[in-house]
């Protein structure tokens, strides 16, 4: 079968239905890896938007913290920044250098086009003292449909950030279309032999100031082998094994699910420091040990 044309030489010349399939196959071909190659690009576009947004936010942070050390900031004229909704937060610091923080020296942010706060629940002010300090840590997390960014206030003024959220409810995870077949779960282990505790610790590394000055924060998860139940918590001394209860840990024990880790937070009440504190956490997966620095 073709599709006939005028006779070229006498003969009938025309493309056969083949030929015009083969055809047809290359556009679409070339068409589908057009929109590929758009959704990367635009994937890669948002990703660095998330990443600027990060970083700005990272340094005005750090310019509040400045400018509060520089004025030596009294009770009520702190530095400081706070988030207003979603897609906005407030930088207030003294701008015209008088050393003097007045009523309208303040500047509105607005983060890049797609990237939001997590508002639930609303993150508290971030306010530096005339020593660079808070009262307690803050967590501030940006996120657009790429994924989210943590940058973290800790109590003595450290500004750190990581991917990912240490507390709040995970971004859903977009679903794919078609949807692929569901990978098998494997079968756990008989026992508690695959059920373990990980912890990771903020700041880092990971210490706390005499006389609860600072607040430190260890974030307990576990394999999806076995199930830990509740998880306890004991402190000691590590050198002479007894126990430390100027070490103050908050919750004393929980549960903890597969994928929803536990922060727990740490102060040291004594007015000593210059020594090693140990946090252990106990449940059916075994003892998982934490050591903390006291600092003056």
């Amino acid at each position: 079968m073709s599709l006939k044309s005028k006779p070229v030489n006498g003969r009938q010349a025309g493309f056969t239905l083949l030929q015009l399939l083969l055809v047809v196959a290359i556009i679409a071909t070339v068409v589908a890896m057009s929109v590929v190659g758009v959704q990367g690009v635009q994937g890669a576009r948002d990703r660095v938007r998330l990443a600027s947004a990060e970083q700005e936010l990272k340094g005005n942070l750090e310019r509040a913290r400045t400018n509060s050390i520089k004025r030596r900031a009294q009770p009520g004229s702190e530095s400081t920044v706070r988030v207003l909704n979603s897609t906005t937060y407030r930088l207030k610091m003294d701008f015209n250098g008088d050393g003097v923080l007045g009523a309208s020296e303040y500047r509105d942010i607005t983060l890049p086009e797609g990237v939001t706060f997590q508002i639930s629940p609303m993150p508290p002010e971030v306010k530096f003292d005339q020593k660079g300090f808070l009262a307690d840590q803050v967590y501030l997390i940006t996120q657009n449909h790429t994924g989210s960014l943590t940058v973290s206030v800790t109590g003595a003024g450290g500004i750190t950030s990581s991917p990912g959220m240490i507390s709040g409810t995970p971004l859903p995870t977009p679903t794919p279309t078609p949807t692929p077949t569901p990978t098998p779960t494997p079968v756990p282990p008989s026992g508690t032999g695959g059920c373990t505790l990980t912890t990771s610790t903020s700041p880092t590394p990971f210490q706390v100031r005499k006389n609860g000055l600072s607040t430190g924060y260890i974030t307990v998860s576990h394999s999806v082998y076995g199930d830990p139940g509740s998880v306890t918590v004991t402190t000691s001394d590590p050198t002479t094994g007894n126990p430390s209860p100027n070490t103050v840990v908050s919750p004393t024990s929980a549960t903890i699910s597969p994928g929803t880790p536990v922060v727990f937070s740490v102060k040291y009440t004594s007015n000593s420091f210059g020594f090693i504190r140990r946090v252990t956490f106990n449940s059916a997966c075994g003892a998982t040990n934490v050591d903390v620095a006291v600092i003056n």
